[in-house]
């Protein structure tokens, strides 16, 4: 073995994980085009049904709906795992909001289950396990993987023993499998102490999340290692207040309410995602007259169980004064101020004042945030949140100032032919703006069939139609959900009890590089094949000597950040050097 070999396998040695590995289904979601030709009949729709939870897992009432084009042809884009084997049926079901909660109202197509099998993605190590905790040895992992996300969906449990790393550290390599959710706690076998995850101050259960590398401390999952603290524990979220002054025309400046994430102020070499809420009032405790949708006990308690990114929360509140008419109400202001400026404020012919507002986010509200705070400012990282006429505006942002907002959540918003004729046009004139947004959650209730004279629900069903014309794909870029009962009702509870799902969809934490996964890596000669996690980007870097680190060079670097989990890449040595990888 030369001297170049013998400096590599050295590095690489140390680098990689010596964990026997696991292999298991990626978590891509493969874009799947499924089209049946057959005539539903006014007030039904066809849908895709079959044995994975992407497609309902043979329930009908989770089937993925498709969209209608000419020729009677129903078809569209959905998100499967990779790796899948797939059987599945297109059924019909009747989309009215008084018979779409009963899965019994299904017409299956005839004849034998059709069969598809989805591309896989490489195989990936198992999970990396981190644990920061003062107990003695031995320390134990109980874990069982999940069908799907719910906790209750396990497999049986397993137990292996944690390996201790230094002071008060446990780790573990190569456990469980890949890409999967994953259910655990920690046990202390000679004292029966267990250990769980705390929700809240108050609360235990046991963990569960998607990571494939993840740090426990204080009862809290990290995809990171949180720098320690004086106290010994991790700082909790705050809220504060400021005033934005506003430079776009006939919107009025206000006072902000801003979530900062958990370990904010000791965590100085992190940034983060911003999410912008419409009805500010509403937001945060105590919420407004309508209500409170507790996001910052929603985010808290999905940061903690790791299921969502740490973010910056941003409460913008409506306009409080009405528009310049005889007899309006305080709530025509806001309205007014949330309409796209395609369209008229009904019963008036007062041009609607979305783009105004829209500026008044993009250049007031944005730059006090990016300027004050320690923010991810592209549009992958922006998102904005909103319900009522304030989803219609999220879903406004999202496709006419897609540039800015690349995630959004236009939750029981209003579609109405009547209410936003030109909106309508426009969306299906630019199918390229509608296509724009990198994740859109959609949602609506069915008993939000008589909002002032509106029906919501069946309007949502036409925005569900614009974005899969736009090539939206359900389990990619697109959530679209049904709520009955109370939770289908149009108010703050409704909206706040399924605020955590918005959050863990639009900024799931698997889409943050993960500085625990290490590259696995393996060396053939001079030739070096790895293995790299998630769209971080990795660099090789060359020094002449072990001494000599201090001045290395980069030599080759991954391309720009990917949507696949894992990707495969190599380098070929070709001068003798001291040679490693680095990733951020």
């Amino acid at each position: 073995m030369n001297k170049v070999s013998r400096l590599l396998m050295t590095c690489l040695l140390a680098a990689a994980s010596c964990a026997a590995s696991a292999s298991a289904a990626s978590p891509y979601r493969v874009p799947v085009h499924f089209a049946y030709t057959n005539d539903a009949g006014m007030g039904y729709n066809w849908f895709v049904v079959g044995s994975h939870p992407d497609v309902g897992g043979w329930d009908p009432l989770r089937a993925a709906p498709l969209a209608w084009h000419e020729g009677n042809v129903w078809s569209a884009d959905i998100g499967i795992q990779a790796g899948t084997e797939l059987e599945y049926k297109f059924i019909k079901r009747p989309i009215n909001a008084a018979e779409y909660p009963d899965g019994n109202n299904t017409e299956w197509m005839e004849g034998d289950d059709l069969s598809l099998t989805v591309p896989a993605e490489p195989d990936a190590p198992g999970k990396r396990v981190v644990f920061l905790c003062d107990w003695p040895e031995p320390v134990e992992l109980w874990y069982s993987m999940l069908d799907t996300e719910d906790p209750e969906s396990t497999n049986g449990w397993n137990v292996t023993t944690m390996k201790k790393t230094g002071d008060a550290r446990y780790e573990l390599d190569g456990v469980g499998e890949a890409g999967q959710w994953m259910r655990f706690t920690f046990r202390q076998p000679d004292n029966d102490w267990w250990y769980h995850f705390r929700p809240s101050d108050d609360e235990e259960t046991d963990f569960w999340c998607p990571l494939d590398a993840f740090c426990v401390r204080d009862g809290q999952v990290f995809d990171y290692e949180p720098v320690p603290t004086a106290e010994g524990w991790v700082s909790g979220s705050q809220i504060i207040s400021t005033n934005v002054y506003s430079t776009a025309e006939g919107i009025d400046g206000r006072e902000i309410r801003i979530y900062l994430p958990r370990g904010y102020n000791e965590n100085t070499n992190r940034f983060y995602p911003v999410v912008y809420f419409s009805d500010g009032q509403n937001v945060f405790q105590p919420g407004g007259p309508f209500g409170c949708w507790n996001a910052e006990t929603a985010a808290d308690r999905e940061i903690r169980a790791g299921h969502m990114r740490e973010a910056i929360l941003v409460a913008v509140p409506c306009r409080e004064t009405p528009v310049p008419v005889p007899g309006a109400t305080a709530d025509t202001g806001r309205l007014w101020e949330y309409l796209p400026s395609t369209d008229t404020l009904m019963t008036t012919d007062l041009q609607g004042l979305g783009a105004n507002y829209a500026d008044f986010l993009i250049h007031n509200v944005k730059p006090t945030l990016d300027y004050n705070f320690r923010t991810l400012s592209d549009r992958e990282n922006t998102a904005h949140i909103g319900s009522s006429a304030g989803g219609l505006l999220s879903l406004y942002l999202g496709t006419a100032f897609g540039d800015v907002f690349g995630l959004v959540a236009p939750m029981s918003g209003v579609y109405n032919e009547e209410y936003i004729p030109k909106f309508r046009q426009w969306c299906l004139e630019h199918p390229d703006a509608v296509a724009k947004p990198k994740r859109v959650w959609l949602d609506t209730g069915t008993e939000e069939t008589n909002i002032d004279g509106l029906n919501l629900y069946e309007s949502n069903w036409d925005a569900l139609t614009l974005l899969l014309y736009a090539g939206h794909a359900p389990n990619r870029s697109l959530h679209f959900g049904v709520y009955s009962g109370w939770q289908g009702e149009h108010n703050e509870p409704a909206w706040a009890d399924r605020l955590d799902k918005v959050f863990d969809f639009l900024l799931p934490v698997t889409d943050e590089v993960n500085p625990l996964r290490r590259p696995e890596i393996q060396l053939d000669g001079l030739k070096m094949d790895f293995q790299l996690y998630g769209g971080a980007t990795y660099e090789v870097k060359r020094a002449e000597s072990l001494l000599g680190q201090d001045q290395a060079q980069p030599v080759w670097s991954t391309p720009a950040a990917v949507d696949r989990p894992w990707t495969n890449a190599s380098y070929t040595v070709d001068e003798p050097g001291f040679y490693w990888i680095e990733g951020q």
